[in-house]
């Protein structure tokens, strides 16, 4: 900024100077009028060009207006000191007053495009300070921020605390990188519903949890400034009883209309094994923070939940386990010597990283003598640069063995002789059934069963873009109803060459289905009402009735019980109703 309001000074003191030196005559000046005539304009310039900075404009919006500024103000001085400059300024008056239609239209132009020219520096510098601001208040002291995002499921990256301290003690170990260094934390990131007792909801806040010893040390701001809170006291909290409890900031307690010490249900998208599991859990507010320090890491106006990481970790059945570690830097580290400590940080991370950190395993067979390696990680397929890597280093890795690529992919049909050698209607398997005569397997887009005395197997499968929605067994298991997105379908281990026992293609599309006895029980739902129906054991419809039931906004599944009586639970988005 200083530089460009040197320059801006020195531009207008150029103009001073060789606007004196073209008036006639100005050797007759006193030197106290050159000095004025000189110094008036680049010294307001810099005033001014202070001014902008002090009220945060950029270094362009600086410089452009001392200049403006200091011309002006030159302008204006001369007429005051030199006889011919007032006559030009004389000329222009009675110039005015001559052609008054083209000079109002000239004033208008030069109104119009200072107005457009300003408002635009003006809306650019808002958006930079806008920005800037949000930027610093989610960031804080955090320089080198090191997490990631799987892009098949879209959820955070999970690693080990392990390795994050692993990876910590080589930082402090290498000088090129720790030179400089404040400090590091560990970190939880997600998000979360926040359901209110008043009933009213957020279905999307960011979560941050924070190792409490870490940030014990101070380097990142406390939750709360003014009473010095931090996450070291909510780990204490959270370890003294079996209430879990948060805090949230300002636009959270506006949000939700709650307060200290109020009740919250917190509910998160938790992994386990391959699926996807919604948990939920009770809270308790602590405090409520301001949107300032680390209060406002999902931004100053945004809402946001925060406890320690131990409770985070209970909370998310992530025990031992981080998506995020953060590094902060001092002050007099320049941008372009982060950036080359950044490339010195990712190597520090890849030696860091073991074959158990990635996924990778290894496995022994001391009969055959060989040495087999997998990965448990994403689609469970070696990367093509690690295969590439083994085949070059045979000579050093295993000079006097062979290396054997195996590809393995899940079969979902084989056919010889126009017959079906696979019975599955796909690869995922969600449900076997055990009956009398035949074993019932169930899959995402179809259903079938194997005879268990030999026969034929028989399958149907659901058509392109249809999907099999909810399935239920008679008492013996010797026939099932089940339902695809717009059919209600019969099927009987008696089945060989037919699609189906019985089909109903019901008005609304069908969403649930049970057996009780004799009876087949289906629900059928558009989003906005329920209806019932009733059917004998041959698919045959017997009665049909609308379910006075409010259905939420967003409804995730239905489940229907027929045992003694009819239960029915409809899982929304925040909440589940019985």
């Amino acid at each position: 900024m200083l530089v460009w309001l040197v320059l801006a000074g020195f531009l207008v003191l150029l103009l001073s100077i060789t606007s004196l030196f073209t008036a006639r005559r100005w050797n007759e000046r006193s030197w106290g009028q050159r000095l004025l005539l000189v110094f008036t304009g680049p010294v307001d310039a810099v005033l001014v060009g202070l001014l902008l900075a002090w009220l945060g404009a950029s270094d362009v919006t600086v410089a452009a207006g001392a200049v403006l500024f200091g011309t002006m103000s030159m302008l204006f001085v001369q007429p005051l000191l030199v006889p011919q400059r007032l006559l030009v300024w004389r000329l222009a008056k009675e110039n005015i007053l001559r052609r008054k239609r083209q000079s109002a239209l000239m004033i208008a132009g030069l109104v119009i495009a200072s107005s457009i020219i300003t408002s635009s520096l003006v809306v650019g510098d808002s958006l930079d300070a806008t920005v800037s601001q949000e930027v610093r208040a989610a960031w804080g002291e955090t320089d080198v921020l090191i997490a990631g995002i799987n892009p098949l499921t879209g959820v955070s990256v999970e690693f080990d605390e392990d390795l994050a301290e692993r990876f910590w003690q080589s930082v402090l170990a290498d000088s090129s990188v720790s030179n400089r260094l404040d400090g590091r934390q560990y970190g939880v990131s997600t998000t979360v519903s926040l359901t209110a007792e008043n009933g009213r909801a957020e279905p999307s806040v960011p979560l941050f949890a924070r190792n409490a010893s870490v940030d014990s040390e101070g380097v990142w701001a406390p939750l709360e400034a003014s009473s010095g809170m931090r996450f070291s006291d909510l780990r204490e909290l959270n370890a003294q009883g079996e209430s879990v409890h948060v805090v949230i900031n300002d636009a959270a307690a506006e949000a939700l209309e709650v307060n200290k010490g109020d009740a919250l249900e917190l509910g998160a998208f938790v992994t386990q094994g391959a699926d996807r599991v919604r948990n939920s859990s009770s809270v308790l507010i602590h405090a409520v923070v301001p949107n300032e320090g680390q209060g406002a890491m999902a931004g100053t106006r945004s809402p946001a939940v925060f406890t320690d990481l131990k409770t985070a970790q209970n909370l998310l059945d992530m025990s031992g386990r981080l998506n995020r570690l953060s590094l902060a830097y001092g002050p007099s580290l320049a941008d372009d010597q982060l950036r080359t400590t950044i490339r010195g940080l990712e190597a520090l991370m890849n030696a860091s990283l073991t074959a158990d950190d990635v996924g990778v395993d290894w496995t022994l067979d001391e009969a055959t003598s060989s040495l087999t390696v997998s990965t448990s990680a994403g689609l469970q397929r070696i990367s093509g640069t690690d295969v590439v890597a083994l085949r070059e280093n045979k000579s050093t890795l295993y000079p006097d063995a062979a290396l054997l690529e195996v590809l393995q992919v899940p079969l979902i049909d084989v056919e010889y002789a126009d017959e079906a050698l696979l019975t599955l209607a796909d690869g995922d398997v969600t449900e076997l059934r055990l009956g009398q005569d035949a074993w019932w397997h169930v899959a995402l887009s179809g259903i079938g069963f194997e005879p268990i005395q030999g026969g034929d197997a028989w399958l149907w499968q659901a058509d392109e873009g249809d999907r099999l929605v909810d399935v239920a067994w008679a008492d013996d298991a010797a026939s099932a109803v089940f339902l695809s997105q717009e059919q209600i379908l019969l099927a009987d281990v008696f089945l060989e060459d037919e699609s189906e026992r019985a089909s109903f293609e019901p008005v609304q599309p069908p969403v649930a289905v049970d057996a009780e006895g004799s009876a087949w029980w289906v629900l059928l739902s558009d989003g906005s009402s329920l209806e019932l129906l009733e059917f004998d054991q041959n698919l045959t419809l017997e009665s049909g009735r609308a379910l006075d039931v409010t259905l939420p906004n967003t409804v995730l599944s239905y489940d229907l019980v027929a045992e003694g009586g009819l239960y029915l639970r409809i899982e929304g988005l925040l909440t589940t109703e019985y």
